[in-house]
């Protein structure tokens, strides 16, 4: 959302501010829309810190020809072997951290600066990443270069304000929850 963006890069840490962001700067005026809120909205925002992105891997275009691939077309590279023998099934409770860029570099999902998060593989709305997952065992990272099939589409879908395309993931697969 343009406001929000704009309104954060006026802050600094510790600082409070009430933003009202007229609808060209939030995400419009169409009343038809049922997933976004219309009209103009209001935050009230702390910034307790300012911590910087991870820097997107430099393969964001395709998958390098070293990168082994699935059926699917779901492309990987082992970056660091795992410890663990069992692989998670979809009915699997796990905990990992993740990074994933679309193709233009844009960090689109993360689990943010070491902050772990744990779900069921079923759950993750990515059908590349549930895919991914399955291939890991307990401890291990990799990368994966999602195709857009697989992803959230080949082309844009402006309703859904997700990117189109190659999605490129580290995940480090922290546990497989019992």
């Amino acid at each position: 959302m343009k406001g929000w963006t704009e309104g954060l890069q006026m802050m600094a840490p510790g600082e409070s501010r009430r933003f009202w962001i007229p609808p060209d700067l939030a995400f419009g005026s169409n009343e038809t829309a049922t997933t976004k809120p219309t009209g103009p909205l209001v935050f009230d925002i702390e910034l307790y810190s300012i911590q910087r992105q991870p820097k997107p891997p430099a393969e964001l275009s395709a998958p390098p020809n070293d990168a082994e691939t699935t059926s699917s077309g779901l492309a990987f590279r082992k970056i660091k072997p795992g410890t663990g023998k069992e692989r998670p099934q979809l009915e699997t409770n796990v905990t990992a951290l993740y990074n994933g860029w679309a193709s233009n570099g844009d960090l689109v999902l993360s689990t943010s600066f070491g902050a772990q998060d744990t779900f069921l593989v079923r759950e993750v709305p990515i059908e590349g990443l549930k895919e991914a997952l399955q291939l890991m065992v307990e401890g291990e990272t990799r990368r994966f270069w999602i195709p857009g099939k697989l992803g959230f589409g080949a082309t844009a879908d402006e309703s859904r304000g997700l990117p189109p395309g190659l999605l490129v993931f580290d995940v480090r697969l922290m546990s497989i929850n019992s």
